[in-house]
C-alpha cells in the first residue's frame, strides 16, 4: 500500500481531450488506490498550470504531475516516484526538445514528474512554462542540476511510432513505454487516431494482464496507415473542391488523376 500522506497526483487537459483517455487515466490510478485530480484548464498553457499547482502546494507536499495521456503501469513506479520526491530528489521520464537549439539536452518531462514543494524551492522556484529557449518543465531540470539536486529518469524501452530523437540516447514517440513502468501516448487530442493503443494498454493494466508490446505496436501501425489514408483522401477532396471553384468561374476545367500520388491537370478554355 502506497503512503499517500501529503501527496497530490494531478493532471490537466483541455476540452478537446478525448474523453475515453480522460476516463481511463482516472480508472488506472483508481485501481492502485490513488485519486488523480484531473483539471480541465482549457486555454491555460501546461507550464502555467504547473506553476499554479506548485505555488499553492504546502511546503512538505509531494506533487506527482501527469499528462492526461500518461499512466503508471504498476503500483511500484508510483511508490518509487513518491519516495524519490520525499527524499529531496526529482523523478521523471526522459524527454528532449527536438525543435530547440540544444536538442540533445535530456530532462525530466512533465508527463510523469514527481517532486516536493521544498525541492522546488531549493531549486530556486524555476518556471515550468515553455518559452523560446525551453520546453515545459525543462527549467526544473536545468535549475536542479545547477544545484546538485538528484534527478532520477526512466528511459524508453518500447516505442510504438518513433518520432523524435532522445538526444544521443535513442528515440521516443507516439506510444512510448518507459522501462515498462510508465506509458505515455503523446498528442492525445480530440479524436486521437491512436486512442486504441491507449485503451489497450490501460485496460490491460486494469485487468492485471500482461502487456503484449508487439500488439500495441501493431495497433499503432494500423492507426498510422489510417492516418495516411485520411491524408490522401483529404488531398483528393481538396483538389476536387479547388477544381470546382475554378470550373464555376468558367475560366478553366480541371481533371484529377490519382496515380502514384495526386496530380492536378488544368486546361484553359
Amino acid at each position: 500500500m502506497i503512503n499517500l500522506n501529503n501527496v497530490t497526483v494531478c493532471s490537466m487537459h483541455w476540452s478537446n481531450a478525448d474523453r475515453r483517455i480522460v476516463d481511463l487515466q482516472k480508472r488506472v490510478f483508481g485501481a492502485f488506490g490513488i485519486i488523480v485530480r484531473q483539471y480541465d484548464k482549457t486555454d491555460t498553457p501546461h507550464g502555467v498550470w504547473m506553476n499554479e499547482i506548485m505555488t499553492h502546494a504546502k511546503r512538505d507536499e509531494v506533487i506527482l504531475f501527469c499528462d492526461i495521456d500518461a499512466i503508471p503501469l504498476n503500483e511500484a513506479v508510483v511508490a518509487s516516484a513518491i519516495a524519490t520526491a520525499r527524499s529531496g530528489g526529482i523523478f521523471g521520464c526522459a524527454q528532449a526538445a527536438n525543435h530547440l537549439a540544444d536538442s540533445n539536452y535530456i530532462y525530466a518531462g512533465p508527463m510523469f514528474l514527481a517532486l516536493s514543494k521544498q525541492t522546488w524551492i531549493s531549486a530556486g522556484c524555476p518556471n515550468f512554462d515553455a518559452h523560446i529557449s525551453q520546453e515545459v518543465a525543462m527549467g526544473l531540470s536545468r535549475s536542479a542540476e545547477s544545484r546538485n539536486i538528484s534527478i532520477q529518469l526512466l528511459y524508453p524501452n518500447v516505442v510504438c511510432v518513433p518520432k523524435w530523437r532522445l538526444g544521443e540516447k535513442g528515440v521516443f514517440g507516439i506510444g512510448t513505454f518507459y522501462e515498462c513502468n510508465v506509458f505515455h501516448l503523446f498528442e492525445a487530442r480530440s479524436g486521437s487516431i491512436y486512442v486504441d493503443v491507449f485503451s489497450y494498454v490501460a485496460n490491460t493494466v486494469l485487468t492485471r494482464g500482461k502487456i503484449d508490446y508487439l500488439h500495441a505496436i501493431e495497433l499503432a501501425e494500423r492507426a498510422t496507415q489510417l492516418l495516411r489514408r485520411r491524408g490522401w483522401r483529404d488531398g483528393v477532396l481538396h483538389v476536387l473542391k479547388k477544381g470546382k471553384r475554378f470550373a464555376n468561374k468558367g475560366k478553366i476545367t480541371v481533371q484529377t488523376r490519382v496515380a502514384d500520388g495526386l496530380r492536378l491537370s488544368r486546361r484553359s478554355k
